[in-house]
């Protein structure tokens, strides 16, 4: 769907689980699409380093995991492009599987997950206050839902 607004044009992207309307909201310059009923964030390419703050540290992070995790979610299409995503499991106390573009053009985060990303991610704490405004956007969203849940919100 496009939407015009003057002369510009905005794209409203569909949620890759639920395919509603994602609402864009935007933090400290950074975009966040976000989609209201099943609570997953999109993030473009490069907006997760800027919300923690340290480009390699956060790669490492986002690439520390066990990969045979991951076999076991099922596969959604980029919501820009519409390619397959690929699937990626982070380190930290509490390993998350995430959903990434092989075009890259951005980060799927089902919901809670990147709450957790975003807690566990940074060492000198400087998510916090993403964290709280995330918290802010989405109150009942701390929680990752299980599959079911995430089909049926």
């Amino acid at each position: 769907m496009i939407i015009a607004i003057g002369s510009l044009y905005n794209v409203v992207m569909e949620c890759p689980v639920c395919k509603e309307p994602m609402l864009v909201i935007e933090y400290e310059g950074i975009e966040l699409d976000l989609c209201d009923a099943c609570h997953g964030v999109w993030l473009d390419e490069g907006e997760l380093e800027l919300l923690l703050g340290d480009h390699e540290m956060t790669h490492g992070f986002l690439t520390a995991g066990n990969p045979a995790a991951a076999k076991k979610e099922e596969s959604r299409p980029c919501p820009i492009c519409d390619a397959v995503m690929g699937k990626a499991v982070t380190g930290g106390k509490t390993p998350v599987v995430y959903d990434y573009c092989p075009h890259e053009h951005g980060l799927w985060f089902d919901r809670g997950e990147l709450l957790s990303i975003l807690e566990q991610g940074s060492s000198d704490g400087a998510a916090a206050a993403v964290v709280q405004w995330l918290r802010h956007v989405f109150p009942d969203s701390s929680t990752p839902q299980t599959k079911q849940e995430t089909l049926n919100p």
